[in-house]
Parts: C-alpha cells; sequence; structure tokens
C-alpha cells in the first residue's frame, strides 16, 4: 500500500513538474512574441519610409516564386546554424535536439538583429544553451568554434566572389577597391585572433581570475572565492571542449560547410 502511495507522490511531483515547465514555456512563447511586435513597431517608427501598408503592398506585388524561395532561403539560413551548433555540442557530449538547437540559433540572429553591433547574439544562444544543463565553459567553446568557421566561410565566399566577378570589382573606384581588400586583411586576422582563442582561451580565464581576485581584496566582489571555483570550473570545461572538437576533423569540416552553406 505504501509503495502505490509513493509512486502516486511520484507521478504527482513529475506531473506538477511538467505542468511548470510549459507555464515557463508558454510566459518565454508570450514574451518573445511581445518581443517581436515591439521590434517591428520601432523598427517601422523610425524609418520614414516604412510603414505597414507599404511592407503589405510590396508582399503584395512581389514575384511569388522569389518569395517563396526567400522565405526558404530565410529557413536555410536558420537551420545551418542550428546543425553546426548541434555538431559542435554533440562532438562535445552534449547532444541537444533538433529544436533545441534552432533555439540556439534563433536566439542569435534575433538578439544580433536588435543589438548594436551584434553583440548580442552569441550571449543569447549561450543562455539558452546553460539553461539547457550545458557547461558555460562548453557553450563558450563552441561558440567560438562556430565564430571561426563563420569568419573563414566569409573569407572563402569572399575570395569565389573576387574571382568568379572580377568585372563587378574593377567596376569600383580605386577608394572602394582598397576598403575591400583591407576588408579581407581584417578578417583573416580576426580568424587568426579566434584561432588563437581557441587554442589559448584558457589564459583569458586566468586574466578574469586575477581581477577578481584584485577586486576581492579591495572588498568590490563579495564570495570571491565562489566566483573563482565557478572560473576554474569553466577554464576547465573550455580547454577539454576545444581540444575535443579541434582533434575532430570530419566535425570541424561539417560546421564549415555549414557555415558555408548558411553564408551563400
Amino acid at each position: 500500500m505504501n509503495e502505490y502511495k509513493q509512486q502516486d507522490i511520484t507521478i504527482k511531483k513529475n506531473y506538477s513538474r511538467i505542468s511548470i515547465d510549459g507555464n515557463k514555456n508558454n510566459i518565454w512563447m508570450v514574451v518573445s512574441l511581445l518581443l517581436a511586435v515591439a521590434t517591428i513597431r520601432l523598427v517601422i517608427k523610425k524609418s520614414g519610409n516604412i510603414s505597414i501598408n507599404v511592407l503589405y503592398n510590396t508582399i503584395l506585388s512581389a514575384n511569388k516564386g522569389w518569395l517563396i524561395l526567400s522565405v526558404l532561403a530565410s529557413a536555410l539560413y536558420v537551420g545551418m546554424e542550428g546543425l553546426a551548433l548541434r555538431l559542435l555540442l554533440r562532438s562535445a557530449g552534449y547532444n541537444r535536439g533538433r529544436m533545441k538547437c534552432l533555439i540556439y540559433s534563433t536566439s542569435d540572429i534575433y538578439f544580433s538583429a536588435i543589438t548594436p553591433s551584434a553583440s548580442g547574439g552569441q550571449p543569447a544562444s549561450a543562455y539558452f544553451m546553460i539553461r539547457d544543463g550545458v557547461p558555460g565553459g562548453v557553450a563558450g567553446a563552441c561558440l567560438v568554434v562556430n565564430l571561426i568557421m563563420y569568419t573563414l566561410a566569409i573569407i572563402v565566399l569572399g575570395i569565389i566572389a573576387l574571382f568568379t566577378g572580377s568585372s563587378s570589382v574593377k567596376s569600383f573606384g580605386s577608394s572602394s577597391k582598397i576598403v575591400i581588400y583591407l576588408g579581407f586583411v581584417a578578417l583573416t586576422l580576426l580568424a587568426a585572433f579566434f584561432v588563437s582563442l581557441m587554442l589559448t582561451g584558457s589564459k583569458m580565464f586566468d586574466l578574469i581570475n586575477k581581477i577578481v581576485v584584485r577586486l576581492g581584496e579591495k572588498g568590490i566582489v563579495k564570495r570571491k572565492n565562489r566566483i573563482i571555483e565557478i572560473l576554474e570550473k569553466a577554464k576547465n570545461d573550455y580547454k577539454a571542449c576545444t581540444e575535443m572538437i579541434s582533434q575532430n576533423h570530419k566535425i570541424m569540416v561539417g560546421v564549415f560547410f555549414s557555415n558555408l552553406l548558411q553564408r551563400a
């Protein structure tokens, strides 16, 4: 009899937990919809040449074939990033479903779109990963590796564009060409920086650790030891994750081509 009561209590607890999780998901969905509506309204308000009517008429008058292709392209853009992140997480031992990886992708793209210099995308993506049980160090490592492949994909596509569209490049003025070539140099340097960050990223944790220690000594940071403990765990997770991914060449190739297809 006690065994049946215990089972009944367990079932009720699980049901309550499912109900709470479902309510949280519903709240997040409503918040996301409100954010989306507020963002669209703000963009339209700040742009003098755009209105709901103009947008509606533009969609109605657009070529339906190209419109459908653009929607498919947008879906693929989101899907390819989700695939890249899923490959990286799986290689690190954190296999997450397609829908969860789509959330990481859409949060990255959405918050990149509404924050200055696209600065909010990756932190938002990392937040949802951590919420799903992925350690912060692992989430950070996966996002850095994906950023490397994203940068390399842009460089490769740029080189292809230069060779296949040389006549278009020639049509630019000298000053414009200088800016284009400077852009290639800047992207190459960024790619090199991201690779070094992947290989020596643990040193960044050491630097943050020193800052926390100094702030703790001055009484600015409370619970210094607890923060250092969290940083040390994140550092170890980050280092182990980057080493595991960098040694898995198939995953690196798969992530690169996912980014290449996404940008293309």
